[in-house]
């Protein structure tokens, strides 16, 4: 399936299971409903608007990209894991992501590049997002983590500076890692830039 050089508008577009999908050059989508069922390595945007609408994974979706497509406005739903929303500066001619809500998606280990995150609207629940991690390394590599959730740490430190914010599934964290969530939450709760939500 491949969108491309066309418009749509207040259109249901389905990507289907078994089938390669390309969301490419000069398709605008406005107001447009997408369901998507193909595996995580049949999706590929890039080029492609996003204006309005809502983005449905009905199958989770890992280590997938959505740095080659321009979403505003877009309300996402379903579960992603490992996923990079926004661009990278080599890719700015074609990514961009603005105003759009995750408040019903669930997000693990996914990261926004160079994205204004006061216009995103956050996982309500279960969900730890850390904002500016390496403006914040500083204060980061200082905080007496627990034991079992140093890894956090680690990768946090490592990112690249575009990273404007780093977000995990809190209960899919302490299950992978072990911990407990008092104490996480008391070693975080004293810093603006960590943004908790159960």
């Amino acid at each position: 399936m491949r969108f491309e050089r066309k418009h749509f508008r207040n259109e249901l577009i389905r990507l289907n299971q078994g089938e390669n999908a390309y969301l490419g050059t000069e398709a605008f989508l406005v107001n447009c409903k997408i369901e998507s069922r193909v595996g995580s390595r049949s999706l590929s945007i890039s080029g492609a608007r996003f204006l309005g609408g809502e983005f449905h994974a009905k199958r989770k979706l890992s280590n997938v990209k959505f740095l080659g497509g321009k979403f505003e406005n877009v309300k996402f739903f379903g579960s992603y894991k490992g996923c990079d929303f926004g661009y990278w500066d080599c890719w700015n001619e074609y990514g961009r992501m603005k105003e759009c809500d995750f408040s019903d998606a669930t997000l693990d280990q996914c990261r926004f590049i160079n994205v204004d995150m006061e216009g995103i609207k956050l996982p309500k629940c279960s969900t730890i997002c850390i904002i500016d991690p390496i403006g914040n390394s500083s204060t980061i590599s200082s905080m007496d983590w627990p034991d079992e959730l140093r890894i956090i740490k680690k990768v946090v430190l490592s990112e690249t500076p575009e990273c404007s914010a780093i977000i995990y599934n809190v209960d899919a964290l302490l299950k992978e890692y072990g911990g407990d969530m008092e104490v996480f939450k008391k070693t975080i709760c004293a810093y603006d830039f960590f943004v908790l939500n159960f």
